[in-house]
């Protein structure tokens, strides 16, 4: 036999025998289910095959097999699909119901806003008939819209009616309002009504009561034509009759039935395959033959330029239906797929759409297509590094997208590479402990702790460096020895001290508590038993024992507070309230409901205290304590609260915690430097809805308690800076060192030569510059995206060069706004950007106007730190800014109007300051930078 026909067979024996190498060395089984599956696709069974290559996939443990059998089931080709069953068929009826009720609903909107009653009416009816089970909700709106209708009087027949009631009375009147039934209808119910109130007769009275039911009947039947046609597009719109369903393997397909049986089968075939990979990964339950499919809707009348996905509901916008070659084998696809199967974004808010982005990734790679993938990668982590990494920023505020999804890959790519691929089975691992997690709810701490560990295990110790490198609350130094030694015996300790604790023997759980205690130390889980000690203590009495474990657990019982403080925007957090910038026991503050006042809180044996305001929604209350610290000490402040909280320590900020929550012992745990002497601590809570209330606790960094720490709620002057005065512009405003830059627009050429446009454009002329664009091309909200909801972005954006006040951050800037007429002035002025085209880049105070007022933002990057909602403000052609700057502290006023009196923005990173404007208005006149000294520095 020549020796080129010997070849081949001799490479594919080589293949399969390497190919039966690797899968008996993944689990002895998979050869023989390989060879099983073949053999099915042989004989034609097709289904039966592929079912068995799923097998495989999800038996796997490595990468190779799976994909061994991924290439069986793409020889094969689409995959026969399942029969619509009964329950299929009712999810795809209320699926459609759902969106037809949201058109119609929509444009029940869009009526109202125009005033155009009669076609809401006929909106909100149709979504009533097309309910599966009519809301009563919907039909008290019905009735509602036509009081509305009813009571919407035209003018000229409100006028008749007037000049008949002023002449007619009895028989006459009623006479009367026969002749108006078809030409005024308005008119003649108006009449008949009037006789319905003056008949005595109840006979007669019932005979009007009809009458007037009948012309209420037709005056809301009435409807003008333009209304009728407005919501007929609505409802006979041709979309609906063009709606058809494709049953899949994994999916059930809805759309215009032209445009989803022009979806390719090949392409189909890979979103099967993307379920059957996702699954697998993150341990979602192995779904069998008749579990419930993802239905995918292809929505031609939703306005949203994307998908959205969730559950076993994938929603697609905006779709052309003439589109000649759809597919559902991409990126977005495989995103919202990652929402309906991975269950893993409570890790933190901002990792829901990057855990999304990170399935989409791991479907590109996992189905061969190697480009896309390394493509997703390289975006991604390259969003990770710059928009995270590059930016002070803790865990929890990672963002969404590419940034938390590069997190999610920064383990991967540096510990998971298998030569040159990428070993996902070390993140199907993961999962598989992630979703075993030992530890309750209310150890949220630990819960970290624990996603640390999971993630050692599978990726190796140095993760734990690059946790406390990306902000989480880890002690690269301690948690690898000391979780390793926690798993085994902690659990069943706590819970065996609980039960001892809960049947009421309490001197055998305080010895299983000690126990605990005593095997770590110098673990936080000495501080959960302790805690739990605690409450033991108070259900025995012991006075004694409940002092000691107050003062070990560093637990603050002495606090003054004063509340509650109402914001309308529901932004009590960030809105800045008089205990921020003034401590003073005697003073009385007015408020929407209920005045705020100063109080002494009960606070419980535990430290946790519980406010109870009358109107608890959307409020805010403060609580003060002062302490002496023998030494300066670096250490830690816990706290759980009801809901958001903020703390400041010695008037700088030490954190905003923006998540709506209920109490949770140790929740968070913020890094404090506490000094020698006196210290005062102000804690923040704010609420949205239910319980208002917070416990709190420093240590030191070994979570102990500081020796010789002491606290009062008497003002110590020591730790207070001087009062600064809000009716008045801030007195502290430091000593100038000179001027770096001015700028009186003088000079046609300086945005170029001492400002740089990121974004828009510029014109200087007159002395004088301002913002050509009105489009909004200034990157704002950057993952931040909201069906529906449009982001006000700025269009004009400009950045002074660095070159003149490089690394100075104590600074006054002064500028000039100049509009044609009288106004208010919407603008952003940008401290500490990154001098590219994103507008929230650092520091943003961002100016929006309202109605002789005008709010302010001061934000962080993308997140609202300090808000003024509405300072007082009067229309004018020229507007005086002076942003002063001194020791982290920020103060601003508008035209002397004080808009913030040194709240403290830390000094971050980056150096650019920045202005952006919505369109060409303001202008700017002139600008003058000046370098500052404090006056306690020599």
């Amino acid at each position: 036999m020549p020796r080129a026909r010997l070849f081949l067979p001799i490479l594919l024996l080589a293949l399969t025998l390497a190919s039966t190498c690797r899968l008996c060395a993944d689990d002895p089984e998979l050869p023989s289910l390989l060879d099983k599956g073949r053999a099915l696709a042989r004989a034609g069974q097709k289904l039966e095959a592929v079912e068995t290559f799923e097998e495989i996939i999800r038996r796997a443990e490595s990468m190779p097999p799976k994909y061994e059998a991924r290439d069986e089931i793409l020889k094969i080709g689409p995959i026969p699909p399942r029969s619509l069953t009964d329950a299929d068929k009712a999810t795809v009826a209320q699926r459609i119901a759902d969106e037809k009720i949201r058109h119609f609903r929509e444009r029940a909107d869009r009526a109202h806003n125009a005033k155009d009653f009669h076609a809401e009416l006929l909106l909100q009816q149709a979504v009533l008939e097309t309910q599966i089970e009519p809301s009563d909700d919907v039909k008290q709106k019905i009735a509602d819209i036509k009081q509305i209708i009813l009571h919407t009087v035209p003018e000229d027949e409100d006028k008749l009616f007037k000049q008949a009631q002023a002449v007619l009375k009895g028989e006459a009147l009623l006479k009367e309002a026969p002749k108006w039934e078809e030409k005024k209808k308005y008119l003649a119910l108006l009449l008949y009504k009037e006789c319905y109130y003056t008949e005595p007769d109840d006979g007669k009275k019932r005979e009007l009561a009809l009458k007037v039911g009948a012309i209420e009947e037709a005056i809301c039947a009435d409807v003008p034509p333009h209304q009728k046609k407005f919501a007929d597009e609505a409802i006979l719109h041709p979309a609906w009759k063009r709606l058809d369903v494709i049953p899949g393997h994994h999916f059930i397909y809805i759309g215009d039935r032209d445009f989803i049986a022009r979806i390719p089968g090949e392409s189909r075939l890979y979103l099967d395959l993307a379920y059957l990979f996702i699954t697998d990964l993150n341990a979602y339950p192995e779904p069998g033959r008749d579990a419930a499919r993802i239905t995918v809707f292809f929505k031609e009348l939703w306005d949203f330029p994307g998908g959205v996905g969730g559950g076993r509901i994938i929603d697609i916008g905006h779709v052309d239906v003439k589109q000649k070659d759809p597919s559902v084998s991409n990126g977005l696809f495989y995103h919202e797929l990652s929402h309906c199967l991975f269950q893993y974004g409570m890790i933190h808010p901002g990792f829901v759409e990057g855990i999304a982005n990170f399935g989409a990734t791991y479907a590109f790679d996992a189905l061969g297509f190697r480009k896309e993938a390394r493509d997703s990668i390289a975006s991604n982590y390259g969003q990770f590094e710059k928009d995270f990494l590059g930016r002070e920023m803790k865990y929890w505020r990672i963002q969404n997208y590419g940034p938390s999804c590069g997190f999610w890959l920064h383990f991967l790519t540096k510990y998971g590479k298998d030569g040159d691929d990428l070993d996902w089975s070390k993140y199907r691992r993961f999962f598989r402990l992630l979703a075993e997690d030992p530890f309750p709810r209310e150890e949220t701490y630990e819960k970290i702790r624990y996603f640390g560990q999971s993630l050692a295990e599978c990726f190796g110790p140095a993760v734990w460096a690059d946790l406390e490198r990306f902000g989480f609350p880890i002690d690269a130094k301690e948690d690898p020895t000391l979780i390793d030694s926690e798993r085994g015996d902690y659990l069943p300790l706590l819970e065996q001290g609980r039960e001892q604790a809960r049947r009421g023997d309490l001197e055998a759980a305080r010895e299983t508590f000690r126990e605990l205690i005593e095997k770590h130390p110098e673990s936080h889980l000495a501080a959960l038993a302790r805690r739990e000690l605690l409450l033991a203590a108070d259900q025995r009495g012991d006075s004694e024992a409940l002092g000691r474990l107050v003062q070990e657990l560093g637990i603050i019982l002495d606090w003054k507070s004063c509340g509650p403080f109402y914001s309308p925007a529901h932004t009590a957090l960030q809105d800045v309230f008089p205990p921020e910038y003034e401590i003073d026991y005697a003073k009385v503050y007015p408020n929407p409901y209920q005045e705020a006042k100063w109080f002494d809180p009960e606070v419980r044996f535990d430290g946790t205290m519980e406010y109870k305001f009358h109107y608890p929604e959307n409020c805010a209350a403060y609580a003060v304590t002062w302490f002496v610290c023998p030494k300066e000490t670096e250490g830690y402040v816990w706290i759980g609260s009801d809901d958001k909280h903020a703390i400041w320590l010695n008037h700088r900020l030490v954190e905003k915690r923006d998540t709506y929550h209920g109490y949770l012992f140790d929740q968070d745990r913020h890094r404090i430097s506490v000094r020698a002497g006196w210290n005062k601590m102000l804690v923040k809570i704010a609420n949205v809805a239910g319980n208002l209330g917070f416990g709190g606790r420093i240590t030191d960094l070994r979570g102990e308690a500081i020796p010789g720490i002491t606290f009062t709620t008497e003002p110590q002057e020591e730790a207070s800076d001087p009062p600064a005065g809000r009716g008045a512009p801030a007195p502290h405003e430091g000593t100038s060192k000179g001027v770096l830059f001015k700028d009186d627009f003088r000079n046609k050429q300086t945005i170029g030569q001492n400002w740089v446009s990121k974004a828009g454009a510029w014109k200087v002329q007159n002395g004088k510059c301002w913002g050509l664009d009105s489009k909004r091309n200034v990157k704002w909200r950057k993952f931040v995206v909201t069906p529906g909801v449009e982001k006000d972005a700025p269009a004009n954006q400009i950045w002074l060069k660095p070159q003149f006040y490089k690394g100075v951050k104590d600074f006054r800037i002064e500028m000039a706004l100049t509009f044609p007429n009288e106004a208010l002035p919407k603008f952003t002025v940008m401290l500490d950007g990154e001098g590219e085209d994103d507008g929230l880049s650092g520091w943003t105070l961002v100016f929006l106007p309202g109605d002789e007022r005008i709010g302010v933002r001061l934000e962080e990057y993308d997140r609202l730190v300090f808000h003024a909602p509405a300072v007082p403000l009067k229309r004018a052609k020229e507007f005086a800014l002076k942003i002063t700057r001194l020791d982290g502290l920020v103060s601003v006023t508008l035209n002397d109007a004080v808009v913030f009196d040194r709240v403290h923005a830390r000094p971050l990173k980056r150096d650019f300051i920045g202005i952006a404007t919505f369109g060409p208005q303001p202008a700017i006149e002139r600008f003058t930078l000046t370098a500052l000294a404090s006056p306690k520095k020599k």
